[in-house]
């Protein structure tokens, strides 16, 4: 999983969100490079409780026996949703019997919310669940629903390929950089280091962060 590629960082073939931190040859060679950029990348997921890229997974969840279940990602499609029995029997839940609500627009470029749930629709009923299940509910219990589709972002925004690159550029080069100009911030409860955290990212993860969820 990446963000960019080595050739955004190069003079040559430099992408806009590198202009002004280039990386040469002589700094860092490709295969060190894509290794930096693989490893920034996952800190800014970290760090914002995000993945800016699709996948297509398949997700095991624990059941609450609620109308809704909430997904611990963004997701833009499911493709197959099934509920396991008390004896392991897996159920596929046919597609008119529930709706999935995406935090994200149709094109999967622009967050509309935090939350992706997947509901039952009113006046539907599942099948193949626990006798002790109301079937108008998600089932209980332990991986007793497991979802496939694809998640996370479709289109990754310019702006964390932006905070992405800076995190590069300040991987790499020497930390007393001409561009490194704050070290430390205060919130109302702590004393935040930010060493390795460009003011200009700070400000992209305040915007890009993913709420909590509500578990």
């Amino acid at each position: 999983m990446a963000y960019l590629t080595a050739s955004d960082f190069r003079t040559a073939t430099i992408a806009e969100f590198c202009i002004g931190i280039p990386l040469s040859t002589s700094d860092i060679d490709d295969t060190r490079l894509a290794a930096v950029i693989a490893r920034e990348s996952a800190h800014f997921d970290w760090l914002t409780n995000d993945h800016f890229e699709s996948a297509t997974l398949t997700l095991e969840l624990n059941g609450t026996g609620n109308l809704s279940v909430v997904l611990p990602k963004r997701c833009t499609a499911v493709t197959t949703l099934q509920t396991r029995a008390s004896d392991g029997t897996l159920t596929t839940q046919g597609t008119t019997l529930w709706r999935l609500v995406s935090s994200l627009n149709s094109a999967g470029s622009e967050a509309l919310g935090d939350i992706d749930r997947i509901e039952i629709v009113p006046g539907k009923y599942l099948t193949g669940l626990n006798s002790w299940d109301v079937t108008c509910y998600w089932p209980t219990g332990p991986r007793a629903i497991v979802v496939t589709g694809t998640f996370g972002w479709t289109v990754t925004p310019a702006d964390v390929k932006r905070a992405v690159a800076l995190l590069v550029w300040h991987s790499v080069k020497l930390r007393n950089d001409p561009l490194r100009v704050a070290t430390a911030y205060n919130t109302a409860d702590a004393s935040v280091s930010v060493a390795v955290i460009p003011p200009e990212v700070q400000d992209i993860i305040a915007m890009r962060t993913r709420k909590g969820l509500p578990f």
